[in-house]
């Protein structure tokens, strides 16, 4: 276990950096967004629970190239886009966050593995901040999240230190840089974690995700609630594109001067053309679109994977204009039978 003061946390920093592409969560904007940016060093850094954008999206990019053709003389060669090969450090992940990408390993992950994930999840390293700030919207603990303790190194701050303890092998290799800059302590922040467990289990949201069951797809599927729920639905994608485990996407070709490059984006099933075909549009009314989302979530992943497809992150509690939100789905599926 190793120590710095808040004031120390800066060279510590610095430290990684000369090594290290660092990112930080930050606040900044017309709109003061928090998002995870790279650390150039004397920013204010946004601390305060989960951020508005998520961890995500460092690993799954809303665009990207992934390959590119090119044209010349009739001919046409494949260029391969290249793959993240040096080490990125993630300072300040919410433990939510964390296990989302957990989520999202076993879609990327699996056969066919996706490369251009695989390189960013096996180059990275994520210290996690014990988050002492829930939102009364966050229910993370009802996953199994434990706010306190996550990533391959975990932190908590408390009396004005920053406490740092290395949990995998990955985590290891910043010791160096934790030795020099900060101090070595046996001192025990369990007691600490543990506060930080009771406050998001105490969140009024965990009340209601407490409610999660176990009903698999026939008992679910033709309940009255989707009618109902989805009714104001404005299938605007907001929840899909702040979630911390969607992970739909679309493909494009798009011509350049020399040939095409084929980019993918993220997509979400809340659109109206979302996985159309030519033969048309397989969920054709909003309430089919609304229902597939939450069914995905709560039941679909679950018997497929062994595991939900939320984490309890709460952002689209916070941001849903229609408040038709994941929390008012589970508190109806546990309120209603077929």
């Amino acid at each position: 276990m190793y120590k710095c003061g808040i004031n120390g946390l800066s060279r510590l920093f610095g430290a990684i950096s000369e090594k290290y592409t660092l990112y930080a969560p930050k606040k900044h904007g017309v709109n003061s967004v928090s998002q995870f940016e790279p650390y150039g060093g004397g920013e204010d850094l946004y601390l305060s629970g989960n951020t508005d954008r998520g961890l995500k999206e460092l690993f799954f990019p809303q665009y990207e190239p992934v390959a590119r053709f090119i044209e010349k003389d009739g001919d046409l060669t494949v260029k391969e886009i290249e793959k993240q090969s040096g080490y990125t450090v993630v300072f300040g992940a919410a433990a939510c966050d964390i296990k989302g990408l957990e989520i999202l390993d076993l879609v990327f992950l699996k056969e066919p593995v996706d490369e251009f994930y695989k390189s960013r999840r096996e180059k990275s390293i994520i210290i996690s901040l014990g988050c002492d700030s829930p939102s009364e919207t966050c229910f993370c603990t009802c996953f199994g999240v434990d706010p306190g303790k996550s990533g391959d190194i975990s932190a908590i701050k408390s009396d004005g230190f920053y406490y740092f303890e290395i949990l995998t092998e990955k985590g290891r290799l910043l010791e160096s840089a934790l030795a020099s800059f900060c101090e070595k302590t046996d001192e025990d922040i369990e007691d600490q974690r543990e506060k930080i467990r009771k406050r998001a289990a105490s969140m009024p949201a965990a009340a209601i995700g407490a409610r999660l069951t176990d009903k698999k797809t026939e008992e679910v599927f033709d309940l009255p609630l989707w009618a109902k729920l989805s009714e104001h639905c404005l299938g605007c994608g907001a929840c899909t594109y702040l979630c911390p485990t969607c992970q739909c996407y679309d493909i494009k070709d798009d011509r350049t001067k020399d040939g095409v490059i084929r980019c993918r984006f993220w997509d979400s099933c809340m659109y109206s053309d979302f996985t159309k075909m030519s033969a048309g549009q397989p969920r054709l009314t909003q309430k089919e679109r609304y229902r597939q989302r939450f069914m995905h979530k709560l039941v679909y992943f679950r018997e497929n994977n062994g595991v939900f497809g939320c984490v309890g992150c709460g952002r689209c509690v916070r941001k849903c204009p229609s408040s038709l939100h994941i929390l008012k789905v589970i508190k109806e599926i546990s309120e209603n039978e077929r």
